[in-house]
């Protein structure tokens, strides 16, 4: 239930330097956050809530990025890396999980 999808990591997501935005598919917009402009993301990893703004860069109805300095903390606590990818499950209209799936270790 609920819209989920998966985000991989990129480079820009990787560099904590630069200002991050993280794109949220348009049908999940559509379906799940319908005028929203703020949302709560909470890691699976450490079980914080992180306070989250969504944004719309007024490039189509339902183009819309996390961004804000609870992403950017988002992105501090947990470093994702680039190969790793943000696995993202929305539960309410105002609540959003969020997992690391972090790279497999080759055992050989």
């Amino acid at each position: 239930g609920g819209c989920q999808w998966i985000a991989n990591v990129t480079r820009a997501v990787q560099n904590l330097k630069a200002k991050q935005t993280l794109h949220i598919p348009s049908w999940v917009v559509q379906e799940c956050l319908t005028d929203r402009n703020g949302i709560k993301l909470r890691s699976k990893v450490n079980n914080r809530v992180y306070h989250c703004i969504i944004t719309n860069p007024g490039r189509g109805e339902f183009e819309r990025y996390i961004m804000g300095i609870g992403w950017c903390d988002f992105l501090n606590d947990h470093k994702p890396k680039v190969g790793e990818r943000l696995q993202f499950a929305v539960r309410t209209s105002r609540l959003m999980v969020v997992d690391i799936i972090r790279r497999k270790r080759r055992s050989d």
